[in-house]
């Protein structure tokens, strides 16, 4: 089997929306509550890979490993920024049993996963054109083996991460609106709204770097 390759772009987004909340208490109207609440998020996003961060297909071993993932950086409206990082890369191989019964060999995987997320500075640009985020955390790898059964978990402390997008192209708005009414209990409205552009870029894991995109 072969990998299957795809166009991909990487996102630079920021979403916004609010929430109005109408409640009667007792059933009454005349004694209604009203909550109203409203916020945004920043976020950078794409996926990892030569396979467009999605396993489609198992590479065999002589194409070499399938390596996919995300990356993603968000900030809620107050609070901190985080970057979150997960790998994998693995092969398709044929374990062998016992030499003389050829039909308990099977198929298995063999490869790595790459897991990480801390706390991050993100820094966008007005208009989305152009992206950072950078945190300073520890990285967890597994390797693992179906064939030998051997699985081994190591970790990195210190580690830098640093996510870096251009936009590319046309700013993109959308926004909806969503409703609720329950006769004489409440009425919900929701209202969202979001700013996006496509990008592309990178990301460094220490001294390794890797391409970003996003599937389409």
């Amino acid at each position: 089997m072969t990998r299957r390759r795809r166009r991909a772009r990487a996102l630079l987004a920021i979403l916004s929306g609010g929430i109005l909340w109408v409640s009667a208490a007792g059933g009454s109207l005349a004694n209604q509550s009203v909550y109203n609440e409203s916020g945004s998020a920043l976020i950078m996003e794409g996926e990892l890979g030569d396979a467009g961060g999605h396993h489609d297909e198992i590479a065999p071993a002589h194409a070499g490993p399938a390596t996919g993932g995300f990356v993603q950086a968000w900030q809620v409206q107050g609070d901190p920024g985080f970057l979150s990082v997960g790998i994998s890369s693995f092969v398709e191989t044929l374990c062998e049993g016992d030499p003389l019964d050829p039909e308990d060999d099977y198929i298995g995987l063999v490869g790595t996963v790459l897991f990480a997320v801390g706390e991050a500075t993100l820094d966008v640009g007005r208009r989305y054109d152009s992206g950072t985020a950078s945190t300073t955390t520890d990285v967890y790898r597994a390797t693992f083996n179906d064939c030998t059964g051997e699985y081994e978990e190591s970790v990195e402390s210190g580690v830098t991460l640093t996510l870096t997008m251009l936009g590319e192209g046309d700013l993109i708005r959308e926004s909806g609106t969503t409703s609720f009414h329950d006769p004489g209990d409440s009425n919900w409205h929701d209202v969202q709204r979001s700013v996006y552009r496509w990008a592309t870029g990178t990301l460094s894991i220490g001294s390794e770097i890797m391409e970003v995109a996003f599937g389409r």
